[in-house]
């Protein structure tokens, strides 16, 4: 699919552009008060983004009578100070900003009813930003994201085919899937990768500059484990690091156990890497095999790489990154903040010296 062919772009609301929890739980607990119950904060925010009615059920074993008075109570605190109880995330003014540079056409679809999300839009001064603001009823006639999806391309007159939908929960993969639209599935908000993988979500970004590199690109990255779903990784090795390179011992033993990152433009593979943590250094994490396909070099793709590398590293909890470089890649990754601990030593006919970076 290309990505830079789909012109709009349709954006879940809590989130997704904002974070919402603060509003809605404090919602929910207002409303169970009238039921005798309570909930803490933490097991609320699965209120966030599935229809309101869905979670009473789900969560409390509501009748459909008690979660309708139940979404009313909600209400009555939300609609004059939860709705306000809320922040958008980093970098969201900015993606805006620069997908409408880039020619996008951007619109709102959200589970939040209508009232509410355009008040939200104004509150935080992303208005002008959509061209066109949907959500729910009041009166519950339009509530699942894929009736929400529907109503928002027929309204603003959207060809199905132009569309895709950014959002951070199943429900925004599955409702996009209704109407036909790929879904680009957040990992700022939410949702785990899990639940949007698992939904078929078409990309999965972990923030929103990965989103507009996406959108504008068509660069998104999938991280790879098993050696059965590797072939993509291997492709662009075998043609980097043996074709042009010479590598004789490329594929070793190692590629069984650790995680492998591919990034693709528009669903072609592009370049890779490999990272795993080091058995006897404590918070060390080895990056290596980075490569970026002949045609694709120039772009600053390496760098996005290994940035990607060292953002899941420290998402495991990674305090350092160490990585072996080629004596003609030093310099690159000496821009990267990396820097030399060994003299240079021969691996194979390449000369190479072994470089750490700290990832606090």
């Amino acid at each position: 699919m290309n990505w830079k062919e789909k012109t709009c772009v349709l954006f879940d609301l809590d989130g997704t552009l904002t974070d919402p929890a603060d509003g809605i739980t404090r919602s929910v607990q207002h409303a169970l008060v009238a039921f005798g119950l309570t909930a803490p904060r933490e097991e609320l925010l699965d209120f966030i983004g599935p229809p309101l009615a869905d979670s009473f059920i789900r969560r409390f074993g509501f009748t459909e009578v008690q979660a309708a008075e139940a979404i009313r109570l909600y209400r009555e605190y939300f609609s004059v100070q939860g709705i306000y109880e809320n922040q958008v995330y980093p970098g969201i003014p900015e993606l805006l900003k620069k997908l409408r540079d880039s020619g996008k056409r951007l619109f709102l679809a959200t589970s939040k009813p209508e009232i509410f999300a355009r008040k939200i839009l104004v509150h935080f001064g992303l208005e002008d930003a959509f061209e066109f603001a949907g959500g729910s009823t009041l009166d519950s006639s339009r509530v699942r994201k894929g009736d929400v999806i529907r109503y928002v391309l027929e309204e603003a007159g959207i060809d199905a085919a132009d569309a895709v939908m950014a959002g951070d929960r199943e429900h925004d993969v599955l409702g996009a899937a209704e109407v036909g639209i790929p879904c680009v599935g957040v990992l700022y908000g939410y949702g785990s990768r899990q639940e949007l993988q698992e939904a078929s979500a078409t990309a999965v970004v972990v923030n929103p500059l990965q989103l507009e590199r996406l959108l504008t690109e068509g660069l998104f990255f999938r991280w790879l484990h098993c050696p059965e779903s590797l072939q993509d990784a291997f492709a662009i090795r075998e043609a980097v690091f043996v074709r042009e390179q010479g590598f004789v011992n490329e594929f070793d033993q190692r590629d069984n156990t650790c995680d492998h990152v591919v990034l693709y433009q528009n669903d072609k593979p592009i370049g890779c890497a490999r990272l795993f943590p080091e058995a006897d250094t404590a918070g060390q994490w080895h990056v290596g095999r980075i490569a970026v396909m002949p045609e694709y070099r120039g772009e600053g793709l390496g760098a996005y790489l290994l940035q990607e590398t060292e953002r899941r590293a420290r998402e495991a909890g990674g305090l350092q990154m160490a990585l072996s470089a080629q004596v003609q890649a030093q310099k690159f990754y000496e821009k990267q903040g990396y820097k030399v601990i060994s003299e240079p030593y021969l691996d194979e006919h390449c000369p190479h010296v072994d470089m750490i970076k700290s990832l606090i």
